[in-house]
């Protein structure tokens, strides 16, 4: 798992676990037209370019992580979060250097 990974096109994103991308959401930095929008648009470029996107709630991970986890654990299991293809892996390092090069 990788935390606060950059991932091109996307931008920060809260988790990615391979092409698995988990959002945490709250109330306070989701509330406005401008960021349900922006999120939105995030999710359809991750898509479009081979991502898997996970959003949370504040609940979801506070009162629900049981549910939340085996979810997680749905993807996992089934191996959907490995990138097979050369372009998918590709989609995995891109992001790993972008990330490191970020930390410099």
């Amino acid at each position: 798992m990788v935390v606060q990974p950059q991932i091109e096109g996307v931008g920060r994103a809260d988790l990615r676990i391979g092409l698995l991308i988990i959002e945490c959401d709250s109330m306070q930095y989701h509330a406005t037209k401008e960021a349900y929008e922006r999120d939105h648009k995030r999710d359809r470029k991750a898509l479009v370019n081979g991502w898997l996107t996970m959003r949370l709630t504040y609940d979801d991970i506070l009162f629900g992580w049981e549910e939340v986890l085996a979810d997680i654990r749905n993807i996992t299991n089934r191996d959907r979060h490995r990138p097979r293809t050369p372009r998918k892996r590709e989609l995995v390092e891109k992001s790993v250097r972008y990330s490191a090069s970020e930390g410099k």
